[in-house]
């Protein structure tokens, strides 16, 4: 029984140009992971791959399975928002609908999850009218209203004013402390000091470094995580 991601020998193309690999890794069971690079370095093919958005060309991904043997639930954040031509109430109970809940518990727990994300006033309006900052936070109570166990997301804060970053960075905090298993990408050095408990630092195509967030941020082992910590580019 896999309790983590295991990574065998993963190669992963596109266009005929390598992205990804060959890797080999084990993530840990638990913990808030800062994937971080810099740009084209194949941190959201990572992702994309772990949640089975799109597959290796060759290498085996295991899956973290629960007690049961049964894959545990993921949810997946991308860094542009895609939301549905529907409301912000209906867009976040979207997954509930399709678990087949009763209409009573899918509106008590969608107003649960608005509240969390401070959307509860804006449940009736439809989304493509809300600010980016309010559809990275409809995206996320739609990840989140699902409860899943690990939560995976691309570069949410990207594209958000520092209002909508420390919203979101709260609401991640708090998922990570009642026991959500986080893996993120960002090209933010501060973030990922601010958030991490673990780095995997991408290059090339390769994971070059995998380390407790306090050791790779004091000591870096290679002058490629070096420079990319110091500047946020890899010289």
């Amino acid at each position: 029984m896999s309790a983590s991601f295991q990574l065998e020998k993963i190669i992963f193309s596109r266009d005929g140009r390598r992205i990804l690999g060959p890797i080999t890794h084990s993530f840990s069971e638990s913990g808030f992971t800062l994937v971080i690079g810099p740009n084209g370095a194949g941190k959201t093919s990572l992702l994309r791959l772990l949640h089975k958005l799109q597959e290796p060309d060759s290498g085996y991904i295991s899956l973290p399975l629960g007690k049961n043997g049964v894959p545990q639930r993921q949810s997946f954040v991308f860094q542009v928002p895609i939301l549905l031509h529907r409301s912000v109430f209906e867009n976040a109970a979207y997954p509930l609908h399709l678990s087949r809940g009763s209409s009573a518990q899918v509106r008590e727990e969608t107003m649960h999850y608005l509240e969390m994300v401070g959307l509860n006033d804006n449940h009736g309006a439809m989304a493509e009218d809300l600010s980016g900052g309010q559809k990275q936070l409809l995206q996320l109570a739609r990840a989140l209203i699902t409860r899943p166990k690990i939560l995976i997301l691309d570069e949410p804060t990207s594209n958000l004013d520092g209002r909508s970053t420390q919203t979101i960075e709260a609401l991640l905090a708090d998922q990570y402390h009642i026991d959500t298993r986080i893996i993120m990408t960002t090209q933010n050095v501060v973030q990922a000091r601010r958030l991490a408990s673990e780095v995997i630092f991408i290059h090339e195509g390769q994971i070059v470094e995998s380390a407790k967030a306090s050791a790779f941020f004091d000591k870096p082992l290679t002058p490629q995580a070096s420079s990319f910590i110091q500047d946020g580019i890899v010289r």
